[in-house]
């Protein structure tokens, strides 16, 4: 078992390292003459920590999702995750049959007066700024974070929420990240946009540790 998670692993290193979001999606039959190919999640945590007054085994460290037909499952992608071994019937069709595949960052989604090329450019240095100085300090925070929020005809944000916080720290430690996502928040309300003849709602990722490619333009 143990095996299988660490080749599963390293065959993701290299093709996952830009991606956030990873998705399983299972057209397999329910009733399949097969056993197996179950999607291994290792749990998040120490799991060391988590452990030290009682024993643990299998499902204590990793989680299983059964390829159900119809079922998608979506996780984080920097999770180690793998896929348990199908034992049976060696027909295709009894197997583990499923889409699954990666998904990369964008940019701000965006819909109402202003365009996305003006929430760029009002985004850009500010919140570039932040992100690099949250990212240089001791802990090593990593990870995305999805704000979505209103610019008013004034320019002024209001109604801003996190709508994703996936950040961890570096260190191996568990304490303080989440406030990262309420000091990118803080930062956000701070920003002024163009006035505009009407309102906009933007859907905004940012990456902790790193950039989106379209920041990097």
């Amino acid at each position: 078992m143990l095996r299988n998670v660490v080749r599963g692993i390293q065959r993701d290193v290299l093709t996952i390292a830009d991606a956030v979001i990873a998705f399983v999606y299972s057209l397999t039959k329910n009733d399949r003459k097969t056993s197996g190919g179950e999607t291994i999640i290792l749990k998040e945590g120490d799991a060391f920590r988590r452990r030290l007054t009682q024993p643990g085994a299998g499902t204590d460290f990793y989680d299983l999702i059964a390829p159900k037909f119809n079922r998608l499952a979506i996780f984080d992608d920097r999770m180690p995750h793998a896929v348990e071994r199908v034992d049976g019937s060696m027909d295709p069709i009894e197997g583990r049959f499923v889409l699954h595949g990666h998904i990369s960052e964008s940019g701000p989604i965006v819909s109402g007066a202003l365009t996305p090329a003006t929430i760029n450019a009002a985004v850009q240095n500010t919140m570039s700024v932040l992100v690099a100085d949250i990212a240089a300090g001791p802990e090593r925070y990593h990870g995305p974070v999805v704000l979505r929020f209103t610019v008013l005809q004034s320019g002024d944000v209001a109604d801003a929420v996190i709508l994703v916080d996936r950040v961890a720290r570096g260190d191996d430690m568990e304490k303080g990240a989440e406030a990262v996502a309420a000091q990118v928040l803080t930062g956000l309300m701070k920003l002024s946009f163009p006035p505009a003849p009407a309102s906009s709602q933007v859907t905004l990722p940012v990456i902790i540790g790193g950039s989106l490619p379209w920041m990097r333009q």
